[in-house]
């Protein structure tokens, strides 16, 4: 992982589309929480992450939510800006990359509740994520909680599109709690065959 993070580095940061790397699945490859962090400072550019079943904990966790907290929306530029440099001749510029759109993180038993609430205060401020999933992440109610919290703030999250929390053993999570729930998009939440949530 530490050396993919190293050529994720190396890699130049406005390549054209039909050679930049959008998206990486280590899925079941030992990454850990080192390689994690290693990666976590080394996805700009990425557009998918899928980091399932790697042995990654709450530190793995929360260096990938400090990575997330800078992810903003891409800046638009005005129209007149385009129409100016076209007329000049200058090439046309790739498509400006906000972050990560979607993270996998399923199967790390580690992640915890701690890991669930540090991506939870990443989302305060991150403008790209749609999907997250954290199914099978031990994520308990309290992590739960934050991450609902987040998204049914008034000045909350509002990119955020899929959260996948199945097989989490939410037993203690009061789904019909409106203060936790309001807000969320679509939520997958699973003990086993037993459904939770699905909003």
């Amino acid at each position: 992982a530490s050396a993919i993070a190293a050529a994720l580095r190396a890699a130049p940061t406005r390549a054209p589309d039909d050679v930049r790397l959008r998206a990486l699945d280590l899925s079941r490859c030992a990454v850990g929480d080192a390689g994690c962090a290693a990666l976590a400072t080394a996805c700009r550019g990425l557009e998918v992450l899928a980091l399932r079943a790697n042995d990654v904990g709450a530190v793995g966790a929360a260096a990938l939510a400090a990575t997330l907290a800078t992810q903003l929306a891409p800046r638009r530029r005005s129209p007149s800006r385009r129409k100016r440099k076209a007329e000049a001749g200058a090439p046309p510029a790739p498509p400006a990359t906000a972050g990560l759109r979607e993270l996998d993180l399923s199967e790390n038993g580690r992640v915890g509740s701690r890991g669930a609430v540090a991506l939870a205060a990443a989302l305060r401020t991150n403008g790209a994520l749609e999907v997250l999933s954290l199914d099978a992440c031990r994520v308990g109610a309290s992590g739960a909680g934050a991450l609902g919290a987040v998204l049914s703030e008034a000045r909350g999250n509002r990119t955020l599109r899929v959260l996948r929390l199945n097989g989490n053993r939410l037993e203690y999570f009061d789904h019909r709690d409106e203060s936790i729930t309001r807000g969320w998009r679509s939520i997958h939440v699973t003990d086993g065959d037993m459904p939770y949530m699905d909003k």
